[in-house]
């Protein structure tokens, strides 16, 4: 792509700059009258939808990029198109990031059980104030869905922004749970009120015990464990994730009651649950906005395996 592009490898540790965003309506960003439009126009289309294409078979990294570039295709001015250069050289210098997955048990990774992570930029559209939703879904060490998109409404408050994205999430996880189903992954009757049967090979720290090797431990007794796990989806939102433990809706939190219902009935599901993590182990922070080197090199490790 960047040798078709003639783009060589840029030293930049993140594809946007930090904390850019554009409006093509604020003085200074006029479009420029730089020779044939409808000519850049194409230009900038195809870049975006290599970088596209790139972002969504192997580079989660990449997506919020992608997405966020691809919204002013018809726009298509020198800021926006230096980001765009500046992307793909930084894909270039990162060409070794790569999806690994594993189906043995690895006590020492932390995500070889299906786990979520969603998260939501409050406004981080500056054209109409609308918030990025992200989610990524970790399984057998590795990523297997993801997206950054941005949401439908413009959201009022964070924690109602964080809603749309737990439940955007939540529908995700339906899908996932049916493909697993069909594989042979989970049990259809999908419940938390048992022990494992299994807990006579796991510890509690989830290693087999007595040195036993993964050719010995039997299969049903993995696949019963995933089947009596609640799928968990992770967030950085407390008060959105007491809200979808309640029906109850009164005062401030009154105009969010619909897409509070709608996160209960998924709680109710009994085989999901929203769980509260740190922000700086946030994995979906790199699906909602730009974000600094620190943040970017902290949680690239967890999402690409070495």
């Amino acid at each position: 792509m960047a040798k078709h592009f003639n783009i060589e490898a840029l030293n930049v540790d993140t594809p946007l700059s930090y904390e850019f965003s554009f409006d093509p309506h604020e003085e200074g960003n006029e479009l420029e009258d730089e020779g044939d439009l409808s000519k850049r126009i194409k230009e900038y289309r195809e870049r975006v939808g290599a970088l596209q294409y790139l972002a969504n078979s192997s580079r989660p990294d990449l997506s919020f990029a992608s997405n966020y570039l691809s919204r002013f295709c018809l726009y298509p001015h020198r800021d926006l198109k230096r980001q765009l250069d500046r992307c793909i050289g930084y894909a270039l210098k990162t060409r070794n990031h790569s999806i690994k997955y594993s189906y043995k048990w690895n006590p020492d990774h932390e995500y070889n059980h299906l786990i979520g992570f969603s998260d939501a930029s409050h406004g981080g559209d500056k054209c109409n104030r609308k918030s990025t939703s992200g989610c990524i879904f970790m399984y057998g060490g590795g990523p297997i869905y993801w997206c950054s998109r941005v949401a439908k409404i413009a959201a009022i408050s964070s924690t109602e922004a964080e809603l749309v994205s737990m439940v955007d999430a939540g529908h995700e996880l339906i899908t996932l749970r049916e493909a697993m189903i069909l594989l042979g992954l989970v049990n259809e009757e999908y419940s938390d009120q048992y022990s494992p049967p299994c807990s006579i090979w796991l510890n509690q720290h989830g290693e087999l015990k007595n040195n036993d090797s993964w050719d010995d431990f039997d299969k049903d007794g993995y696949n019963d464990l995933h089947s009596l796990k609640k799928f968990l989806i992770m967030v950085d939102n407390t008060p959105a994730i007491q809200l979808s433990k309640s029906l109850a809706c009164r005062g401030r939190t009154r105009y969010m009651g619909t897409r509070i219902a709608k996160a209960n009935e998924l709680v109710n599901k009994k085989w999901i649950k929203f769980e509260y993590i740190n922000t700086k182990d946030m994995l979906a922070d790199i699906l909602t906005k730009p974000v600094t080197p620190a943040v970017l090199n902290h949680l690239i490790p967890k999402i690409f395996r070495r």
